[in-house]
């Protein structure tokens, strides 16, 4: 999932990662932004929270260029969720 710039997931970004679903996160100043970033760092996840847009854009480009990454990060959401 590609988190919207302006108006972040919060709830359903919680709900996407819990799937095990990878999910590019911008850092953001709102509550939703900073949850969807909370929520991306307690499944291990910090990798997927872009702290500007280049690293938003180039975190996007690798994981739909890269499958392996794509599948090796979605593993271990799922790892994750059951370790919690």
């Amino acid at each position: 999932m590609v988190d919207n710039l302006r108006y972040n997931a919060h709830t359903t970004g919680a709900d996407t990662l819990w799937a095990g679903v990878p999910a590019v996160v911008p850092v953001s100043r709102h509550l939703a932004g900073r949850a969807s970033a909370s929520f991306a760092h307690s499944l291990g996840a910090s990798n997927m929270v872009a702290t500007s847009l280049r690293a938003y854009e180039d975190t996007v480009h690798d994981l739909a260029t890269r499958p392996r990454t794509l599948w090796t990060l979605r593993r271990r959401l799922l790892e994750a969720r059951n370790d919690n």
